[in-house]
């Protein structure tokens, strides 16, 4: 949780800080239990729209904060991420940081990315080093590539195939 300076881990300790909070300190805030109660509701089987969690943790628990601006919608929001984050974690994606690529230069990686609808989509890329950067370049490309951004994130292939 190095991207949060303050992380709750019980309901009453997040019920305290949300009387607290004030000038969008819920951006640097995560609670362990408004994540347990986001993994709840997607246990119902519904799309997570903010404002249907935050109604279905306000309901549940007898709270009364708004589903839109509120500091609970905001911790949310950080939760669905760290949700996120954890998920891909599990499936073996990694950042895209230099030294997690350069034991795969040369070789092929599966890159993750959306389509315009919003689905998943994995790009298989050849990690090459570039003016000392590492990019991403299709199988049988000889420019034309794109460079390795930290923030996403990337899956070794299974060895001899895809």
């Amino acid at each position: 949780m190095e991207k949060y300076e303050r992380v709750l881990t019980t309901k009453e300790e997040t019920l305290a800080a949300l009387e607290t909070m004030k000038d969008k300190a819920w951006l640097k805030t995560f609670s362990e239990w408004v994540l347990e109660e986001y993994q709840a509701f997607l246990d119902t089987g519904k799309y997570p729209y903010l404002r249907e969690v935050v109604e279905f943790i306000n309901k549940r628990n007898g709270l009364d904060y708004a589903t839109e601006g509120s500091e609970l919608s905001g911790l949310v929001y950080n939760a669905s991420s760290v949700f996120r984050e954890r998920k891909e974690d599990a499936e073996g994606w990694i950042s895209q940081v230099e030294e997690n690529l350069a034991p795969y230069e040369g070789k092929q990686v599966g890159i993750k990315g959306s389509n315009i609808l919003g689905g998943d989509v994995i790009a298989i890329r050849k990690v090459v080093r570039v003016a000392g950067r590492f990019a991403f370049m299709k199988p049988r490309a000889r420019s034309r590539g794109s460079w390795a951004a930290p923030y996403e994130k990337f899956r070794p292939l299974a060895e001899g195939g895809k």
